[in-house]
């Protein structure tokens, strides 16, 4: 099978729904994990959970570090450096060899903890 950013392989609709029970699990770990923990200076993860074929992940930030429009603003990066970061950690290469098999896709709600907007990043495999 190809690893993201290579060329697709022929995966079967077996080997499709075994992907899908394989980010089910993982993504069932990762929201046992990660839930109410502070994941950066300014940023706790709310939880994750998987769906028509999308990792939804939901962050609550302090928005007297960013503000809901420099997350607009700054959106292109963002999805660039996230989709990067995933790409090349050890820890996330399987999510994303999964999500390419099943063309799916990673969603980033980031969620301001005054204004309550939330602004979606949304990264292709």
């Amino acid at each position: 099978l190809a690893s993201c950013g290579g060329g697709k392989a022929k995966v079967t609709e077996s080997d499709k729904a075994e992907a899908r029970e394989k980010l089910r699990i993982e993504l069932e770990y990762a929201n046992n994990t990660l839930a109410g923990k502070q994941v950066d200076f300014a940023s706790f993860c709310d939880g994750c959970e998987f769906y028509n074929d999308e990792a939804h992940y939901y962050y609550t930030f302090n928005e007297d570090y960013i503000t809901i429009q420099q997350l607009k603003d700054n959106a292109g990066e963002l999805k660039k450096s996230h989709k990067e970061m995933i790409k090349n950690m050890p820890a996330t290469k399987e999510l994303c060899r999964l999500l390419e098999m099943i063309d799916g896709r990673i969603i980033l709600h980031y969620t301001g903890d005054y204004s309550g907007q939330t602004v979606m990043i949304t990264l292709d495999f």
